[in-house]
């Protein structure tokens, strides 16, 4: 039997009142590629933040190598064994390939080697594992994709790491890489390291894991060694579509606040309607180019002539204009939300951005009836009062809040997100998740209209893809 490392028992989680999984089980063990599939992503992003110790469990047993930790514990020993693969890292101009691996932690822990030692460790690592490293005084900003995961999974068993998550490998490897990087994955494997696979691509997560773990509506349903089951054969197909509607027929506990009766008969002729419940994340994937924007257009009032019903809160939609739909209750973040149309103007002053917004709903709103609470709110969600500065004056990620934290002021029924990653770095995409989750746990429903599967599967609740 192989030795376990890391085990979760009836795991359960809470957030804002809501209960985001009861029953999760997850074992890992040494020397084993265990694959973990959800019909949740907002499941599958609270487990993932359980285990970077972001989190801590609200419910259950966490057993490290056997032993049961204490919750307040559980963090400080997860960083310490396990890490995430889950993006590409940039590097510096300045670093080498030699640098990458004398700033980790395990140089700074051990203090052991001088240049000339590492240098020996790393060749030595290298060819151990099979990896064909590049010079070492290579600038690191040179190394393909393939080379920089190849190198992470070297550096992270040189800092002792025991485990490592292997989470959306799909969105940065091609197809001719991820061949290369599992059979690195496989000689890491035959030492003991184990690892954890999280990706979209169901076929990527069947052919190169032993065993695999799928949860649905919070709980541990199957534990699977034997991938013949014929129960799961609908999962494993490696179909996203049949994914979707999995998510799309989940039990959903909020009120239904966005009905959309007929409309994607009316533009893609195919008998369908959507739905969205209040808290709730649903992102559109658009594989058409041109279907999302008919939406956002028809919900913007731009539009007319398409023949679909639309309800908000089970009354009759139909928006004269922009302005109408936001009165109405549905606010919108637009691909360039510096526009005049998504009312963030950069070159007024926050607070007179702020108003803009409010006088939406409330029209003759004065600056000087609200200084102080706007100052007061200003001061407790952005830690300064900046409704005095004027936009392009704030840092980007500041910018980025303000985009959202007006949407909050104004608790709009639903928020219609277009692209609202697009073009972002890690930084801003990290800020715009936690501002849409802040959103959501504010019972404000958030639709997102996007092109970019990866970037929905990280924060949405349900996906429905329009081809």
């Amino acid at each position: 039997m192989k030795h376990e490392l890391l085990r979760f028992d009836n795991l359960s989680k809470w957030n804002n009142g809501k209960q985001q999984f009861s029953d999760i089980d997850l074992t890992i063990c040494e020397g084993e590629i265990t694959g973990l599939i959800s019909d949740n992503l907002q499941v599958q992003w609270f487990l993932c933040e359980i285990l970077k110790g972001n989190i801590l469990p609200d419910g259950g047993a966490v057993y490290i190598e056997c032993e049961r930790m204490v919750y307040e514990d559980c963090a400080a020993s997860l960083k310490k064994q396990l890490v995430f693969l889950e993006r590409i890292e940039t590097y510096s101009y300045e670093l080498s390939v030699e640098d990458i691996f004398y700033t980790s932690s395990w140089i700074k822990q051990k203090s052991l080697l001088r240049k000339e030692g590492l240098r020996r460790k790393i060749r030595e690592e290298a060819e151990r594992y099979h990896i064909d490293l590049p010079v070492l005084d290579m600038k690191a900003e040179k190394l393909t994709n393939l080379k920089r995961c190849q190198i992470a999974l070297l550096r992270a068993e040189m800092c002792g790491v025991k485990i490592i998550v292997l989470k959306e490998i799909s969105s940065f490897l091609n197809t001719s890489d991820r061949q290369f990087f599992f059979e690195t994955v496989r000689e890491f494997e035959k030492y003991g390291m184990a690892f954890l696979m999280i990706d979209h691509d169901l076929s990527l997560v069947v052919n190169n894991t032993d065993r695999m773990e799928i949860f649905e509506k919070g709980c541990t349903t199957y534990m699977l060694d034997d991938y013949s089951e014929p129960n799961m054969q609908h999962i494993l197909q490696g179909d996203l579509n049949s994914v979707n509607i999995d998510m799309q027929e989940k039990q959903r506990t909020g009120e239904i606040v966005l009905k959309m009766n007929g409309i994607l008969s009316a533009i893609q002729n195919k008998p369908r309607s959507i739905t969205i419940s209040q808290g709730e994340i649903v992102g559109l994937l658009d594989n058409t180019s041109y279907m999302g924007d008919e939406i956002l257009k028809l919900l913007q009032g731009l539009i007319t002539d398409i023949k679909a019903e639309i309800f908000l809160n089970s009354q009759p939609y139909k928006p004269r204009n922009l302005h109408d739909a936001i009165k109405k209750g549905i606010g919108f973040v637009t691909a360039k939300p510096e526009s005049e149309k998504a009312m963030l103007l950069r070159n007024m002053l926050v607070g007179d951005n702020l108003l803009l917004t409010l006088s939406e709903k409330q029209p003759g709103i004065s600056l000087s009836k609200y200084q102080k609470s706007l100052r007061r709110m200003c001061l407790d969600f952005f830690g300064r009062d900046i409704s005095k500065e004027t936009v392009s004056g704030l840092d980007l990620l500041d910018q980025q809040r303000l985009i959202y934290f007006r949407w909050l002021l104004y608790n709009p029924a639903v928020l219609v997100c277009e692209k609202p990653f697009s073009g972002s770095n890690v930084y801003v995409r990290q800020v715009t998740e936690q501002m849409l989750r802040f959103c959501a746990d504010h019972n404000i429903a958030i639709l997102i209209i996007s092109t970019g599967k990866t970037e929905l599967y990280s924060i949405c609740d349900r996906l429905i893809v329009l081809d």
